[in-house]
Formats: structure tokens, C-alpha cells, sequence
């Protein structure tokens, strides 16, 4: 198995690419079919496909990388809407299976729960961020929120289906509705976080863009001050830009940029700090990503969350 393996490793890009595709197509085609018809096989099904879907769309990466940025931009958005589709067939089967097996149902749903918890940032594409930013972030706090509860009511039926005789019909009542509860509860802690972190973007933005404006309206005498707190500026914006919007927790969550995007603002953040003032281009270059990052937390600020 290894031998095949490094033999299509070390294909040429476009045979590589087909190999590629040939193994993405059927493992998913594969994890599809499990789903309609694995019973309790999914999870078993699930680690076992994965597996080959990442290596095959590795394959697939030198090619996708010599394609055009319009084709580029176009094929970036595959993953998310695999991720969509499987996502829409996995819980069309649990609420196919609440009537007739709840335990199978409960059990898909908390499959979508968990691989969403671990791989949510792996499907958001990280390619033309800034053309994609408000849609990225509206993604990323509404699909946390939709899979708690797909959690949630997975975990109920689970709870129901195990425990289905009158003697714990107390107990699953007690556990249903503290469940949910807690749902709701969680649900607005989620979207009251989505809005300090969207808040604390646009406040420290627009930090930048008056320290900007003082840096360039500055004399000979002031500029290094100036520059020094615009860099204090930035610090505190990229802090924010790197912050999960959707969970505090750093591998699953969905940032507000990614890494490399704002790695590369900061470094024309810098280039427009040490331009001189008469030159506006690199200044302007920078403030037209802050308007776009304005541009995407718009409606959604809350001083008092």
C-alpha cells in the first residue's frame, strides 16, 4: 500500500491531480453511501474515509495551484460546499431515522457535532480572504450555533432511545429540558462573543486609521511618536483579526482573517509607517483593507456585549 502510494506521489502534476480526484470522488461517494444505509456503521466509516479524502485532495493541490486566480477563487469554494452537502445529507438521515430508530439518528447527528467541533476552520477557505470576509464570519457563528444544537438534539435522542420505559420517563424529561436549556443558554453566549469580537475589530480599525491620519498631518519633530503608536494601533487590531469568532477554543474556531492575511497587512501596515509622509500610496493601500474589515463587522457591533 505504501509503494502505491509514493508511486502517486511522485506522478506528474496532471496525472497526479486525476489519481487525485479519483480517490476524493470515491471515498466521498463511499462516506455518502454509509450514510443512508451504515446504520451504526458511520462512525467506523467515517474514520476510515476521511482519511483518504484529505489525501486525495493533497493530490489535487499542485494542479489547483497552476490554475488561474479566477479558477482558483472558484475552486476554493469545493470544500465548503462538499462540507454543505454532506452536512444536508447527514441530517436529512437523522430526521429520516427519529421515528423508526432514534439511537441511529441521535448518533449522526452527534458525528456532524463532533467532526464540526474539530475540522470547522479546515473546511472555510483561506484563499481571497477579503473578498469573502463578512460571508466568512456570518459562516462561521451561524454553523457553530446550528451544530450545538445538532449536538444538543442528538444527545436527547439519544438519551430517549436508550432510556425508553416508563420507570426514567422522569429522568428523560429532567435531562430533555436541561438540555436544551443549556442549548439556549450556550447559543447566546456564542452570538454574544461573535459581537465583542466583531466590536473590538471595528473599534481597534479604526484606531488605526486615525493613527494613520496623525502620522501622515505629523512634522519632522513627531513623526516617531506618531509611528509608535500606530504600531500600538496595529498590535492591538491583529490581535483581534487572530481571534476565534466563534469558540474560545483555538484549534476548531474560524478566525477573523487568516494567519497569512494578516500577516501580510501587518507588513503593509510597517511599509506605510515608514514611507515618508508625502507618500500616500502605501497609507492608502492599507486603509482600504480596514475599510473592507469595517466594511464586514458592520450591524453587527454591541458596546455592551
Amino acid at each position: 500500500m505504501i509503494r502505491y502510494i509514493r508511486a502517486a506521489e511522485s506522478l506528474p502534476t496532471p496525472r497526479r491531480a486525476v489519481v487525485g480526484g479519483a480517490v476524493f470522488l470515491a471515498s466521498t461517494v463511499a462516506l455518502s453511501s454509509a450514510m443512508f444505509h451504515g446504520g451504526f456503521w458511520p462512525p467506523l466509516v467515517l474514520a476510515l474515509v476521511v482519511v483518504p479524502i484529505l489525501w486525495g485532495g493533497w493530490l489535487m493541490n499542485s494542479w489547483f495551484r497552476s490554475l488561474s486566480p479566477l479558477w482558483q477563487k472558484r475552486g476554493t469554494t469545493a470544500p465548503l460546499f462538499l462540507y454543505a452537502l454532506w452536512v444536508s445529507a447527514m441530517s436529512a438521515y437523522a430526521l429520516g431515522s427519529v421515528q423508526t430508530d432514534r439511537a441511529s439518528g441521535g448518533l449522526v447527528l452527534l458525528i456532524l457535532w463532533g467532526t464540526h467541533s474539530v475540522y470547522a476552520a479546515s473546511f472555510e477557505p483561506e484563499e481571497f480572504p477579503w473578498d469573502r470576509l463578512r460571508w466568512r464570519l456570518g459562516r462561521a457563528i451561524h454553523l457553530r450555533v446550528l451544530m450545538l444544537w445538532f449536538g444538543i438534539v442528538g444527545l436527547v435522542l439519544l438519551v430517549r432511545a436508550t432510556f425508553d420505559v416508563d420507570a426514567y420517563r422522569v429522568f428523560v424529561n429532567g435531562t430533555t429540558f436541561t438540555l436544551l436549556v443549556g442549548g439556549v443558554a450556550a447559543s447566546l453566549k456564542t452570538y454574544a462573543r461573535f459581537r465583542k469580537v466583531c466590536t473590538g475589530v471595528n473599534r481597534h480599525a479604526q484606531g488605526l486609521v486615525r493613527s494613520l491620519e496623525e502620522l501622515h498631518e505629523a512634522t519632522d519633530d513627531d513623526v516617531k511618536k506618531h509611528q509608535q503608536a500606530a504600531r500600538r494601533s496595529w498590535d492591538a487590531l491583529a490581535e483581534n483579526l487572530v481571534t476565534r469568532v466563534d469558540t474560545g477554543f483555538s484549534v476548531p474556531g474560524v478566525s477573523v482573517l487568516p494567519t497569512a492575511a494578516v500577516e501580510e497587512l501587518g507588513e503593509s501596515v510597517e511599509k506605510a509607517l515608514l514611507a515618508v509622509p508625502a507618500t500616500t500610496g502605501p497609507a492608502e493601500a492599507v486603509g482600504l483593507r480596514l475599510a473592507q474589515i469595517k466594511a464586514a463587522v458592520r450591524g453587527r457591533i454591541d458596546t455592551a456585549a
